[in-house]
């Protein structure tokens, strides 16, 4: 099944228990690594394209209502994109590998739009899309001038290199 959103293009396909998720126009930052296609396991087509669908609807409009008319719609777009992908991801994940989650609902969890992966993947995207204004970008969806973003941003990557 191939679908879109915003003019962002979706494949997904069931194989076997698992949903594989493909884009060809988008790129997920998984950390320092784009990945352009995934497996949700113990899913199925119909679910995925909703929650998709659905939490593309809540993250794009969360950074909307911040942003206004200051970020390209596009960029908005798949930025968002970006973070629901990843998002439901790591929530199907806790699925299998956690008993206590087996149950998780995979709608965007709100308190994630301050978490620092979810952060780091705004960044990212303006970084690699704008590398000379990625700090005033990020910083306006993020609540941040660009002083606090590159200390921010500076603070990440310390505690990275630490591991």
């Amino acid at each position: 099944m191939q679908f879109t959103i915003d003019d962002i293009s979706i494949e997904l396909n069931q194989e076997g228990q698992d949903v594989r998720l493909r884009m060809n126009d988008i790129n997920v930052y998984d950390h320092y690594y784009l990945i352009n296609e995934f497996a949700l396991p113990n899913q199925t087509v119909d679910s995925v394209k909703n929650i998709v669908v659905d939490n593309y609807r809540v993250v794009k409009h969360h950074y909307a209502a911040k942003v206004g008319n200051s970020i390209a719609e596009g960029d908005l777009g798949m930025v968002s994109l970006q973070i629901v992908l990843k998002k439901l991801h790591m929530y199907n994940m806790w699925r299998i590998m956690y008993r206590q989650d087996r149950g998780r609902d995979l709608k965007f969890i709100t308190d994630d739009f301050e978490n620092q992966d979810t952060r780091w993947f705004v960044i990212q995207f303006f970084r690699a899309k704008y590398p000379d204004d990625y700090a005033a970008k990020s910083g306006l969806i993020l609540g941040m001038s660009e002083d606090e973003l590159r200390r921010y941003e500076k603070g990440v990557r310390d505690s990275i290199d630490q591991f």
